[in-house]
């Protein structure tokens, strides 16, 4: 029977449009059932084709294994001990270094030494700048069947009369590693 043209015929019986009501309401429940279903398989395909494949766990289940192990092991008691890289040094912490380990010593290595103009050498004030130090910095390169180290050593200068500011040259342009 149609709905629509049961619905035309029915309104003047009402036993039969509450019985068209009736049937109208079971179909509606059991195609909500059916959406339900179908969402929910959806829902489960969709996440074991585009979630992570690390986490075909489901999390509810990851949580009822961890809070049985803790239930069997009981509470921790004893702290747990942390590595924050730190070395305690008398007076404050010194923090570990960070960055690229230093390139081994084995290997053979060139010296290029990237010094400033004379007239750079000259400080204002008219007295000649002494050298203070030196910044080396290391790019490995592979030249065929060997590696060599290219040291890049850029001195720095200062007045030691004024003490008006350090100068060195600049580095050379590099790729970023």
């Amino acid at each position: 029977m149609d709905p629509t043209r049961a619905l035309d015929t029915a309104i003047d019986d009402l036993p039969t449009a509450r019985a068209l009501i009736a049937s109208l309401q079971e179909q509606l429940t059991k195609s909500q059932r059916e959406i339900a279903a179908l969402r929910h398989e959806l829902d489960i395909l969709c996440q074991r084709l585009f979630g992570k494949k690390s986490e075909r766990v489901d999390p509810r289940q990851l949580k009822l294994a961890l809070e049985q192990l803790a239930n069997e092991r009981g509470p921790i008691t004893e702290p747990v001990e942390m590595d924050s890289g730190e070395t305690p040094v008398r007076g404050h912490t010194r923090r570990r270094p960070t960055g690229r380990r230093p390139l081994p010593a084995h290997l053979p290595r060139t010296r290029v030494e990237l010094d400033i103009a004379e007239a750079d050498k000259q400080c204002a004030c008219g007295h000649r700048r002494t050298r203070i130090g030196e910044d080396v910095s290391e790019k490995l390169e592979y030249e065929p069947a060997s590696f060599v180290v290219i040291e890049t050593v850029r001195p720095k200068y200062a007045c030691p009369h004024c003490h008006e500011g350090v100068v060195e040259a600049p580095a050379p342009p590099q790729a970023v590693e």
